[in-house]
């Protein structure tokens, strides 16, 4: 990525016949022939400072040492500054752009990695994830809560910052074990809609929504679904 990104920021300057050296010593030139100088960048930091300030940002970062040059300083200021857009933030959305839609994998790549990831069968996941399989951070609202509570706090959190209400539908993408529509649906009355492509996440959340919707009718007393308490 930030080879890809340096190349491209290059690019979009007009290929200036300099070569950027990338703190992990990776090299990256467009430009024809020898290079005029040789810029050293210390961190992904100034990377990204000098793609979205611009000059400013090469002259600080020269300053405090995080941004090196060998060879012709001046030539290569020149031909750096020459081409540098007069809207760097803006620029670099749309070099960011290019380097997303050049990095995106194929359905088939993407459903390869996520059975490579999430099929590695369920046995797995339970020996760390709480009792209703949650992925991903949890919810500390106090240091004492257990990791069932802090998961449950985590999917009330999610469900305050849509405002959800009884009767509206939710479209859900990689829905995991089925935690998340399980309990969106049972406390807020909401439908889920969850979409996924690991077997077997998809074969432990139809259980546990056929487990759930068991228990929900032969229940008739159990409390309705509500908002829990900001």
């Amino acid at each position: 990525m930030d080879r890809d990104l340096t190349r491209r920021i290059l690019q979009s300057i007009g290929n200036p016949a300099i070569e950027v050296v990338l703190w992990d010593g990776q090299k990256i030139r467009t430009g024809i022939g020898l290079p005029l100088a040789r810029l050293g960048i210390a961190d992904r930091k100034t990377l990204w400072a000098i793609a979205t300030r611009g000059e400013r940002a090469l002259g600080d970062s020269y300053c405090d040492g995080r941004l090196t040059v060998g060879g012709d300083f001046s030539a290569a200021l020149t031909a750096t500054f020459q081409g540098w857009p007069r809207q760097p933030a803006r620029a670099l959305r749309r070099v960011l752009g290019r380097v997303a839609r050049m990095r995106a994998t194929s359905h088939e790549d993407a459903r390869a990695n996520v059975h490579h990831h999430y099929d590695l069968g369920n046995d797995f996941y339970e020996l760390w994830l709480d009792e209703d399989m949650s992925y991903t951070c949890a919810y500390y609202a106090t240091p004492t809560a257990s990791l069932e509570e802090a998961q449950r706090a985590k999917l009330d959190h999610v469900a305050r910052k849509l405002c959800l209400r009884t009767g509206e539908r939710v479209v859900e993408a990689g829905g995991g074990w089925g935690a998340l529509a399980i309990h969106f649906a049972q406390r807020y009355g909401v439908s889920v809609r969850s979409y996924n492509v690991s077997a077997e996440q998809i074969e432990f959340a139809r259980w546990r929504v056929r487990e759930a919707s068991r228990r929900w009718k032969s229940a008739p007393t159990m409390a309705r679904p509500g908002r829990p308490p900001p």
